[in-house]
């Protein structure tokens, strides 16, 4: 009776050992698939995140070119209204002497008889 006793002491310890040693490989197995899918996951998401990146760097070139074209544009056109308005007060100031000679030469007939 004490060897039946001894025996199945042995077998439930082999048991719980062989249970223990289960649960811990389990473990170590889950763990090494769940890193595997996020390291995937990450290497998945910064390519993506690399292919951002560039565009919004070169979207952010292109966006400074375009704004050192509108300063550019800006002034060239504020330079043109100048040259615009001076040409503008220029030839008023020739139709108000055009117009005074015209009507010099309109009423001076008129004086002259």
């Amino acid at each position: 009776m004490v060897m039946k006793n001894y025996i199945f002491k042995q077998r439930a310890t082999w048991c719980v050992f062989f249970s223990l040693m289960y649960l811990c490989c389990y473990q170590f197995y889950q763990n090494y698939y769940i890193d595997k899918y996020i390291t995937d996951a990450m290497a998945l998401h910064n390519e993506s995140t690399v292919k951002s990146a560039a565009k919004v760097q070169d979207l952010f070139g292109e966006n400074i070119g375009l704004k050192h074209n509108l300063m550019h544009l800006q002034a060239e056109n504020h330079a043109l209204v100048g040259q615009i308005e001076h040409i503008i007060g220029y030839y008023s100031g020739e139709m108000i002497k055009l117009g005074d000679e015209n009507m010099i030469l309109k009423s001076g007939p008129e004086k002259n008889k």
